[in-house]
């Protein structure tokens, strides 16, 4: 077997069909870090939750406790959040 020389082209490598989550890494990495408004934020979030939804399965869950630490990570009032979820269980 020969070794292809300098001057001959190497073929490109198939196309290979990552997995979901590599593919979402993929896109990730090649976004610029761009500050987004608040709506741009909440339409984002809402459509994450919408992707992630098809293959999310019954016992995918999160704890209120993980939710609030979430929202304070993201900028979202605490209390915002709380007053939320009274809401969605009453």
């Amino acid at each position: 077997m020969t070794e292809p020389s300098a001057s001959s082209p190497v073929p490109p490598m198939p196309p290979s069909t990552p997995s979901a989550a590599a593919a979402g890494r993929t896109v990730a990495a090649a976004l610029p870090d761009v500050a987004l408004s608040r709506q741009a934020l909440e339409r984002v979030l809402a459509r994450a939750v919408e992707l992630q939804a098809t293959s999310a399965t019954e016992s995918d869950g999160i704890t209120t406790e993980r939710l609030l630490e979430i929202a304070r990570e993201v900028g979202i009032d605490t209390a915002s959040v709380r007053q939320a979820l009274a809401e969605e269980q009453s």
